[in-house]
């Protein structure tokens, strides 16, 4: 279940039934393009679910981002990595390119087959051109969905052959809606402070809530800590300490964007463009604690 981007929704719903309809992919390649957490995979193996069914997984293939898991960036690369262990126990198979086409190439067990591979700013650059092939010359009835936070990151080879398909910011009262909804035993004031703590991108504080709530609590009164020192002019080893200290945990992209949800709020944007520019540099692969040092520098009073 997702929310918020209804629109997106149900023009997406009717693409599949048209293909259905039509027995052919139409636009065998399209790309959700938009803000971390706000259902770009999850309405993606909606999609796919409706489109295979009833024949279910065996014709979807799933390729996800387990950076959260690793501590440090999935990259998809050509050839495949060692498995991932799981929280729950169990591996996820961590397939490359070469594996991918083959699987691709396979005929579908019923009429149609979905790849959906999340966050392709990932690649690396010969397994973006590995998969350029398979962008320009499609697969009969398979429909490729990709997934990125920022599709400038992108090469525009890649771009140009693909459906955009832009999602949005979930809106507050949208987001409190859903987590009434979902999370009934939790009184107003709580909920309204998960809100807070979700900004517009909901799917952060729902994975935190199936996995472990005292993430939740940590990270909430991690931001109120920054908040206090950057207002009380804290020194510039209390600022880098906090930053560190959130640096070895897998949400330090989630805290920098709480931050400036926050700020925004506020319409600080001396503080926005800092954190903007962080968390570019983060995603770029500088090494991560130069960038925090270089941000705490220019954000102690």
């Amino acid at each position: 279940m997702i929310v918020g981007n209804q629109s997106v929704q149900e023009m997406m719903h009717a693409f599949i039934e048209k293909i259905k309809s039509a027995k052919a992919v139409s636009a065998p390649f399209v790309i959700f393009h938009g803000p971390e957490h706000v259902g770009k995979s999850t309405l993606a193996l909606e999609l796919a679910q409706e489109l295979v069914w009833p024949f279910g997984q065996s014709d979807i293939l799933h390729i996800k981002d387990l950076s959260h898991v690793t501590g440090k960036k999935h990259t998809l690369k050509v050839e495949a990595g060692d498995d991932i262990e799981l929280d729950n126990g169990s591996k996820y198979e961590d397939l490359g390119a070469r594996e991918i086409r083959e699987w691709m190439a396979k005929s579908a067990i019923g009429e149609y087959k979905v790849l959906i591979l999340e966050n392709i700013e990932r690649m690396t650059a010969s397994a973006a051109n590995a998969f350029l092939k398979y962008f320009e010359e499609p697969y009969p009835r398979t429909l490729i969905i990709a997934t990125t936070r920022n599709k400038g990151e992108l090469l525009d080879t890649i771009v140009s052959r693909a459906l955009l398909i832009a999602f949005n910011y979930v809106k507050d009262n949208e987001v409190d809606k859903l987590f009434e909804k979902k999370y009934p035993e939790i009184p107003e004031t709580k909920r309204q402070a998960l809100v807070d703590l979700a900004g517009w991108s909901p799917g952060f504080v729902i994975t935190l809530m199936g996995k472990d709530k005292e993430m939740i609590t940590d990270l909430q009164d991690s931001i109120l800590r920054f908040v206090s020192l950057h207002q009380q002019g804290a020194s510039l080893v209390n600022v880098f300490r906090l930053l560190t200290e959130m640096n070895g945990k897998w949400y330090i992209g989630v805290f920098l964007d709480t931050l400036l949800y926050h700020y925004e709020r506020e319409g600080n944007y001396k503080m926005i463009n800092e954190l903007i520019l962080t968390r570019k540099r983060i995603d770029a692969n500088v090494s991560v604690e130069n960038v925090l040092f270089n941000f705490a520098l220019h954000n102690v009073e």
